[in-house]
């Protein structure tokens, strides 16, 4: 009877382990798919008549987003780890949103410099993302402290390119006043990430009032 109760824990063991490892699999195929999408897109090719202005109050959103759900996750390891899957369901439908905006940003942008910026850091916070999603996965096997450092150098990593992405689209918001106001805005948000990434605490990025760089936008 005992080894017929331990044959049945292998089982369902290896049974959630596959659950766990196709989700994680499928997430970071989501992922995987928005990056290569962004790679494919090309400067002559603007498929939206948005201003880069817009593109910019959306991101920023989603950006900050992606940093808030980032470091839910490495806090529900230790209180609902079962909550911790559909976090990083959420990071992958916002990613894939970010990665779709950006590419109207690169394409409403003059300077092709401040394009490749953000090509780059948002490139960057899929594959932190994707290394965040995996790492969340494996602290539901094995806790200990090592899992936990890489979820959380993960989470860093995330709030890092997060960082990078804003400073990206800072440098972009030059010109015209509404721009200005929206590069005084991003200022504001970095370093507020700034104070998350070093001490990692978590609702940092709450409580501007959902503020966006359209609410700048000259009159």
């Amino acid at each position: 009877c005992f080894q017929e109760g331990l044959d049945d824990l292998k089982i369902s063991l290896q049974e959630i382990s596959s659950g766990v490892g196709g989700l994680v699999a499928s997430i970071s195929e989501s992922i995987s798919s928005a990056m290569v999408k962004l790679n494919q897109q090309t400067y002559s090719s603007p498929s939206v008549s948005e201003s880069f202005v817009d593109y910019q109050s959306r991101m920023v959103q989603l950006a900050k987003e992606i940093a808030r759900l980032s470091q839910e996750v490495t806090s529900k390891f230790a209180t609902n780890q079962s909550q911790i899957p559909i976090i990083s369901s959420e990071i992958s439908q916002l990613y894939s949103q970010l990665a779709n905006d950006a590419k109207g940003a690169i394409a409403s942008i003059a300077s092709q410099d401040v394009g490749i910026r953000i090509r780059c850091g948002v490139q960057e916070l899929g594959r932190a993302c994707i290394d965040l999603i995996k790492f969340g996965a494996a602290v539901q096997f094995s806790a200990d402290a090592f899992t936990q450092r890489d979820l959380s150098d993960a989470n860093r990593v995330v709030c890092e390119k997060v960082s990078d992405i804003l400073a990206a689209l800072q440098a972009g918001s030059r010109g015209t006043q509404a721009c200005i106001n929206a590069a005084s805005t991003v200022s504001g948000i970095i370093g507020d990430l700034d104070t998350t990434i070093m001490f990692a605490t978590a609702g940092t990025l709450l409580g501007d009032g959902d503020e966006t760089f359209g609410d700048h936008r000259e009159n």
